[in-house]
């Protein structure tokens, strides 16, 4: 087995849920990975409207890679990255990206590559890579301003008000409407308006803050070690 990348499961399957599902623009179907400029890779995925990166220092790319694109992978092996392991049971510890497969890998070791049907190999399953190809131009969208103070949100909340927001509007195309926050300082409530027709003066929701250190900069430390780099 030839492979050409590792990367943290776990990752690697929470950016999945950025990618779009179907559509012949297979940059919008899929993970990619590049090199970072110091340590590891960064993985980055997006649909079009939404785009999710990650720096993955343990990561590691085939040195003749500069870029990776691993396009929807099959569900199996999401799912054996997130299923949590019985008693005494192994966990994924890595994922291994071949020519021509995908290898979920359970060593200890990550470092070590696994045998397809190891005693390590949780899942080995056949996935479609795009290696020839120009490298995604995600910084692009990144937005350059300053922090305006927001809080910290506790993400449930969030998925909550999306719940409500799709009872109330359930659009087969934008379910909800549409949601706008609105910050009152670092440490005040966040207010919620629905955007949908009849419910921008129907409905308010209000989100309490929760504590967690103060940002010393919008954009997170492995975007700012990279702004050296040259646009993709």
């Amino acid at each position: 087995m030839n492979y050409l990348a590792r990367v943290n499961p776990l990752y690697f399957a929470a950016l999945h849920r950025a990618a779009g599902d179907g559509g012949v623009r297979y940059w919008l179907n899929s993970v990619h990975i590049e090199r970072h400029q110091s340590e590891g890779v960064i993985l980055v995925a997006t649909n079009g409207r939404v785009m999710a990166a990650m720096h993955d220092p343990e990561g590691w790319l085939h040195p003749d890679r500069a870029t990776l694109t691993v396009q929807r992978t099959n569900k199996r092996v999401l799912s054996a990255i997130s299923k949590r392991p019985s008693k005494g049971g192994l966990s994924p510890k890595s994922l291994w990206i071949g020519e021509s497969c995908l290898v979920l890998s359970a060593n200890e070791d990550t470092s070590e590559e696994p045998e397809p049907f190891g005693p390590f190999s949780l899942v080995a399953e056949r996935s479609a890579l795009v290696v020839d190809h120009e490298p995604l131009n995600w910084r692009r969208p990144i937005p350059k301003g300053e922090d305006t103070a927001a809080p910290w949100l506790n993400p449930q909340y969030l998925a909550l008000f999306s719940d409500i927001a799709q009872v109330l509007f359930p659009s087969k195309y934008c379910p909800g409407g549409g949601m706008r926050l609105i910050a009152s300082g670092e440490n005040g409530a966040v207010l919620v308006r629905l955007a949908a027709p009849d419910l921008v003066e129907r409905f308010l929701g209000v989100i309490m803050p929760i504590r967690n250190d103060t940002l010393n900069s919008p954009h997170p430390a492995f975007l700012k070690l990279n702004e050296g780099v040259s646009p993709c």
